[in-house]
């Protein structure tokens, strides 16, 4: 018993300090970043401490390695863990728990599995996220474009994180998940037949690419989504808890 009190003693005073340091020295420089480079964040009307408390803890909790003569410096990591929770700021709190490092590349990289080169990846066998540094700054030009590596990414993170950990926990709730999945392969089966989807030929190479494709257009173009894929649109604003146009 006088054990347990002890231990509740120093995780409170743990707690305290780390409060103050985060008030003191992290708030306030996070905020230029998450204004520049989270249009999200901008735009929200309230949980705007939540959502940079967030921010933080994802780059806390994750090993940032940069590869080349890359320096990783906190806009960097603001820009990506920004991009990261505007995915799962209303999902589980067990989101990307399963992953471990996000890699980092200057330019395009030559994948040692593909031997091609990439501009980003998901390796759940490694528990990373990889991206090129060329590969953001490019997708990013265009908000509306429904192109953005770091949301396509994230997405494919997410998915295949519920398909690997459902067992112990879930990113998504579960019925939501499944339902996408099943429109997903309807949509699909579907295209084989018609070449002319609003999504990009590349979201038909597979479940989860359709998945990351569908969540890159839900953030940058909603309005075109639901207006071309109305059905589709809902259930992504089901599972993410979230309707950009509302």
């Amino acid at each position: 018993m006088k054990g347990d009190i002890i231990i509740h003693i120093v995780v409170a005073i743990f707690q305290g300090l780390y409060e103050l340091y985060y008030e003191v020295f992290i708030r306030r420089k996070l905020e230029p970043y998450l204004r520049k480079y989270s249009s999200y964040y901008v735009n929200l009307r309230e949980n705007r401490a939540e959502f940079k408390r967030m921010v933080w803890q994802f780059i806390r909790e994750n090993e940032f390695i940069a590869r080349e003569d890359l320096t990783i410096k906190l806009p960097l990591k603001v820009m990506i863990a920004a991009h990261a929770v505007q995915l799962s700021f209303r999902l589980s709190e067990n989101a990307y728990d399963f992953y471990e490092k996000i890699i980092v590349y200057k330019d395009y990289y030559l994948s040692r599995f593909t031997k091609k080169y990439h501009k980003a990846e998901v390796n759940p066998g490694l528990k990373v996220i990889v991206f090129s540094v060329r590969a953001i700054y490019e997708s990013i030009q265009k908000k509306d474009d429904g192109l953005n590596v770091l949301l396509h990414e994230f997405a494919h993170a997410l998915w295949l994180e519920q398909l690997l950990m459902h067992r112990e926990y879930n990113v998504f709730e579960p019925r939501g998940f499944q339902a996408v999945q099943r429109l997903i392969s309807t949509e699909i089966e579907r295209h084989r037949q018609d070449q002319t989807h609003f999504f990009r030929k590349y979201a038909f190479a597979n479940e989860a690419e359709f998945f990351a494709v569908a969540v890159e257009n839900f953030f940058e173009r909603p309005a075109e989504f639901r207006a071309q894929a109305p059905v589709m649109y809902e259930y992504i604003a089901r599972l993410f808890r979230f309707d950009p146009l509302r």
